[in-house]
């Protein structure tokens, strides 16, 4: 995640379910995910106002890396 007007950025860890938790003062941010092997998601413009809990939902798409024990078939 970047702040937009500050240039901060934090990472957040994703569950086995692909939640998130993101703790933020209000502002204006901009959210990417990624995962290893795959194409980063599109970046997602988000506006947090005060005591606000938002919830958004990122993608990622196509393998872009070979796994390991795959033959491909």
């Amino acid at each position: 995640m970047r702040q937009t007007a500050r240039g901060t950025v934090k990472f957040s860890a994703a569950n086995a379910e692909g939640q998130y938790l993101l703790g933020v003062h209000p502002g204006n941010y901009t959210l990417t995910a990624k995962f290893r092997g795959y194409q980063s998601g599109t970046a997602v413009s988000v506006e947090v106002a005060n005591g606000e809990n938002r919830t958004v939902a990122l993608q990622v798409s196509g393998i872009t890396e070979p796994i390991a024990g795959s033959t491909g078939l």
